[in-house]
C-alpha cells in the first residue's frame, strides 16, 4: 500500500468519524480523501472511479459551504423527496446508466 493510499484511507475514515460527531472538519478531511483517491485512480487508469471523485469533491465543497451558510441546526432536517423529485432522480440514474 502506497503512502497516498494510506492518506486516502485515513482521511476518509477521519471524515466519516467527524461526520458522526457533527464536526465541520468532516468537509476538509473529505476533500483530502477524495483528492487522494482521484490521484490513485488516475495513476491506475480507473477513469470512471476518478470521475466519481470529482462528484464527491463537489459534494464536500457544497457541504462545507452549506454548513458555513447557517445550516448548523441542533438536528439536521429530515425531508422526503417529492414525487416529481423521485421521478427526476430515477430518470437521471437511468440516463447515467445508459451512457
Amino acid at each position: 500500500m502506497s503512502q497516498i493510499e494510506l492518506l486516502a484511507v485515513a482521511a476518509t475514515l477521519a471524515s466519516v468519524w467527524l461526520s458522526v460527531r457533527r464536526n465541520i472538519l468532516t468537509w476538509p478531511t473529505g476533500i483530502v480523501g477524495v483528492s487522494a483517491y482521484f490521484v490513485i485512480f488516475l495513476r491506475e487508469r480507473l477513469y470512471a472511479d476518478m470521475t466519481l471523485q470529482v462528484l464527491f469533491f463537489a459534494q464536500c465543497i457544497y457541504g462545507w459551504w452549506a454548513w458555513h451558510r447557517g445550516a448548523q441546526r441542533a438536528e439536521p432536517p429530515i425531508r422526503t423527496l417529492s414525487a416529481g423529485g423521485r421521478v427526476a432522480v430515477a430518470a437521471g440514474v437511468a440516463v447515467a446508466a445508459w451512457i
